[in-house]
């Protein structure tokens, strides 16, 4: 046997990974925002939402919107109005049957934004600071009370052959090279085992140091600020096209029209170089190659995911899971935009299903243990970090969701959702969004989707 071969309880390895992203599609079919559908829901997360409203606002205004929560001036409206909202809910609720009511639905997806890179600076994860026992032993840092080491969990998947050692060590000596031995092996095992290999999925936890010099998420960080300042330049601009057009300014609207599709296109350049952060440690070769931190991004995403999945369970419908985000049904009459007034004569707006799950997540998912080395005053302050943060796009006019041929299935990452104009606004897995597909097929599908 090989010093480099790998094994699992005495099982050779034939390939290790980690489990991805989160994917998942809940319901199908076609929904739309003037159609009644039926909604279960929970009348003691209702409950439990109403007794939060204050808590929820404060959460938005103070973390979310960075302001001082003492200057909101209409607080007793805004809550008022939301718990007022929720109570109607509830009382339709609880004269309902099995707590199911028809509402026509309003359509959302919520995702979090860039959030690979925000899980890996929430965490301060980085390929370096994966340690164990062993090199934590060396470290003059290596004592609770300074709290340096934060375990995080993740998912390992192993494919193992069945054979024992001593099968492996007589195959090995009947073989004179690495491919007879592989190819011996899988005979073998078809012949006495029925399979090829086995698959084993295990949970794991290593330690991230928390004091580790930060390179590697100060870059991300970077890039990160300025993909931000990008998009909301590009915000800005088209928004003064807009006004220039309506106006009959044609030229500064071309102007503005212009600079938008310049910054839209940088932030799309660093949002592509973000991704590859994570993408890059994934990848067997390189530099700064790491398992568990790959694994650990992705575990930690589909946790956020699934724990928000929850909330949307008790409180609407909902439809699809991606690998950040969700696609939501809401009933008809749930709280949605408020205008939050500030004493400095700003204005806030507050999406509450947004900041509802903003706001649930955060405990679970807050790094209480960040440390940032002080070089001038040659320490390391603790704080709380949390950059992972859902954002709220709709509510659009309808949604299909397509069944699967075979029973007991559903079809992932194949939907197509309408805007309130009734133009597609995204579509997924469709032929018609493929290339090399039939011509018939596409007219059919386009043909089809008209109608919705």
């Amino acid at each position: 046997i090989e010093k480099n071969e790998k094994f699992y309880e005495n099982h050779l390895l034939e390939a290790e990974t980690y489990v991805g992203g989160y994917v998942e599609c809940i319901n199908n079919g076609a929904y739309r925002a003037d159609i009644p559908t039926s909604f279960k829901l929970k009348n003691n997360k209702i409950e439990e939402t109403i007794d939060n409203v204050n808590k929820i606002i404060k959460f938005f205004v103070e973390v979310e919107s960075n302001m001082n929560f003492n200057e909101v001036l209409n607080l007793k409206e805004i809550s008022s109005n939301i718990e007022d909202q929720l109570l109607m809910l509830l009382e339709s609720v609880n004269n309902s049957p099995n707590q199911t009511i028809e509402r026509t639905p309003l359509i959302y997806h919520v995702d979090v934004a860039s959030m690979y890179p925000n899980i890996i600076l929430t965490n301060r994860l980085q390929p370096t600071a994966i340690v164990d026992e062993k090199k934590c032993s060396h470290c003059l840092f290596n004592d609770p009370i300074n709290r340096c080491q934060r375990n995080l969990g993740w998912e390992w998947r192993g494919s193992y052959y069945p054979l024992s050692t001593n099968e492996l060590i007589s195959i090995k000596a009947s073989t004179s090279n690495e491919t007879q031995y592989i190819s011996a092996i899988k005979q073998f095992s078809q012949k006495h085992y029925k399979c090829n290999t086995k698959t084993v999925t295990l949970y794991k936890e290593n330690t991230v140091c928390m004091r580790e010099n930060s390179f590697y998420v100060d870059t991300i960080r970077s890039f990160r600020d300025l993909r931000y300042s990008y998009k909301e330049l590009a915000k800005n601009f088209y928004k003064k096209a807009d006004i220039a057009r309506n106006e009959g300014n044609h030229e500064k609207a071309n102007e503005g029209n212009t600079l938008g599709v310049l910054y839209d296109s940088l932030q799309l350049a660093h949002k592509i170089i973000l991704n590859s952060f994570y993408g890059y440690v994934m990848k067997k070769g390189a530099r700064w190659y790491s398992m568990e931190m790959a694994g650990m991004v992705t575990h930690t995403g589909a946790k956020i995911i699934q724990a928000s999945r929850e909330v949307l369970d008790a409180l609407g419908k909902p439809l699809e899971l991606d690998t950040d985000g969700i696609w939501t049904l809401l009933p008809q009459g749930f709280p949605e935009k408020f205008k939050i007034n500030l004493s400095n004569g700003k204005s806030i707006y507050l999406n509450f299903v947004c900041s509802l799950l903003n706001w649930t997540i955060n405990e679970r998912f807050c790094n209480d243990q960040y440390q940032e080395l002080i070089i001038n005053e040659n320490k390391y302050l603790t704080r709380r970090e949390m950059t992972i943060f859902f954002e709220l796009d709709g509510p659009y006019r309808a949604m299909i969701i397509p069944a699967s041929k075979e029973e007991n299935k559903k079809l992932k990452k194949r939907y197509v959702v309408f805007n309130k104009e009734g133009k597609i606004s995204e579509i997924k897995g469709f032929e018609i969004k493929r290339r090399g597909e039939l011509g018939i097929i596409k007219i059919f599908q386009s043909e089809i989707f008209s109608q919705y």
